[in-house]
């Protein structure tokens, strides 16, 4: 018996005729129909509640608490937050919080279509902004971010700085990094950070005074493994140049350093005169200055002797 195809039988064929014997209005209305519809989802979608639920689950994942004062739905499919505060969940203040002036969330379109989840972040804090993009994949997530105004250290050091001991000057990272699922001590990619005007003041009691005019540093990761490729620093009567690998943790703050740097200085500058005396230059090319240690809590020593 000859089998006959879809198409070949005759309701089919006889409402297809039909279908495309219908009047070109009748489609523009259709289309317009489901134009509406997509309409009205759009405006009437809960974008408030939506903002609360991701909120609440990235605070349950993440043991850390977001709160913003102002949210708002941001056109085509994103969100926009006010006076952002990010902190540890189980140590929560107002006052040690991360603050962020206005943090905009972009999802992107095209690969939402995909199945691919692409967000775009603008984030404005500090006196700076920075923009980050994140892209999360099956075995882990690609994070890179790059500084659009560069962000002042003595707004970052606000809560620790007093009139006798600040954290001066301007940063500005930028990295791109690929975190497998295993976490952040298997990531591989770059770092690069650049400060400028950087100035510490009674922080440490054998060196008052620390003044960069600018520093600078690349660092590249493989499985979690950072090789410091750049390291230079110049100040007022000072240079620095450096080497070394940090490890990063399971959190950034439990990540270590062991850096060695080459100092020299002509002890004409109140600050080269300073290390010149700890590091006892005499008879030497470079003073020898070494930062290992929990990246939150370094320990710097000057020719073995300790400044914190």
């Amino acid at each position: 018996m000859k089998k006959t195809g879809i198409l070949k039988l005759p309701s089919i064929k006889t409402s297809l005729k039909n279908i495309k014997n219908l009047p070109r209005e009748v489609f523009l209305y259709l289309a317009y129909g489901f134009f509406c519809l997509l309409l009205f989802i759009y405006i009437r979608f809960p974008y408030e509640k939506i903002q609360d639920v991701l909120l609440t689950r990235f605070a349950e994942k993440n043991s850390y608490t977001v709160l913003a004062e102002e949210k708002k739905f941001k056109f085509p499919l994103g969100f926009r937050w006010r006076n952002v505060r990010v902190g540890k969940t189980e140590n929560f203040s107002q006052e040690s919080a991360y603050r962020i002036d206005e943090l905009a969330v972009r999802i992107n379109l095209i690969p939402l279509i995909i199945l691919r989840k692409s967000l775009d972040f603008d984030c404005k804090a500090y006196g700076g902004e920075t923009g980050w993009s994140l892209v999360i994949k099956n075995n882990g997530y690609k994070v890179a971010e790059e500084t659009i105004k560069e962000l002042d250290l003595s707004k970052i050091f606000s809560s620790k700085n007093t009139k006798e001991s600040k954290v001066i000057g301007t940063i500005a990272p930028a990295f791109d990094l690929f975190v497998p699922k295993e976490g952040l001590s298997f990531s591989n990619g770059s770092v690069s950070i650049k400060l400028k005007n950087f100035r510490i003041e009674n922080i440490f009691p054998l060196l008052p005074k620390i003044y960069l005019t600018e520093l600078k540093s690349e660092i590249k990761f493989l499985k979690g493994r950072g090789s410091v490729k750049v390291l230079e620093a110049t100040g007022d009567d000072v240079k620095v140049i450096g080497r070394g690998n940090i490890d990063f943790g399971k959190t950034l703050n439990e990540s270590r350093l062991n850096l060695s740097l080459k100092v020299t200085t002509m002890g004409k500058s109140p600050f080269g005169k300073l290390i010149s005396v700890i590091g006892g230059s005499r008879g030497r090319s470079f003073i020898p200055v070494t930062v290992t240690g929990n990246l939150s809590k370094p320990i710097i020593r000057v020719s073995g002797i300790m400044l914190n």
